[in-house]
């Protein structure tokens, strides 16, 4: 059986990569302005492309909700629980669209007022 990934090492594994990025960034500063430093600016946005379409697949094998709101995609962050229906609700941090959508749950609380109050399909609600 294969263990589930430790949650925390993988996200210090994360901060790592972004803080030796942010490294890489702060020391091209230091070369002069040219065709070094623009090659330089190139490869680092690739790397950080690259570290981000990483992290979205992880997110994804970790079953995390995703927006296509950008490329690469938004991890949506979970906001807590819906405090009538218990569903776990996520936000999008790019865009905040929400899921569930409030939309949906308006749709439940509407099919719930519709609902017969016996069971019966055929009795008329009240």
């Amino acid at each position: 059986m294969v263990e589930p990934p430790d949650l925390d090492l993988l996200k210090g594994a994360f901060q790592m990569a972004r803080v030796g990025l942010s490294l890489v960034r702060d020391t091209k500063d230091l070369v002069s302005a040219g065709p070094v430093r623009e090659k330089a600016n190139t490869k680092i946005a690739e790397a950080e492309r690259t570290f981000n379409l990483a992290e979205v697949q992880i997110a994804r094998a970790l079953n995390y909700q995703i927006c296509q709101c950008t490329f690469p995609p938004q991890i949506m962050l979970s906001q807590g629980r819906h405090h009538k229906y218990n569903a776990e609700v996520f936000v999008c941090p790019e865009c905040q669209r929400q899921e569930p959508s409030q939309k949906h749950f308006e749709w439940l609380d509407e099919n719930e007022r519709r609902r017969p109050i016996d069971g019966n399909p055929g009795s008329p609600a009240s």
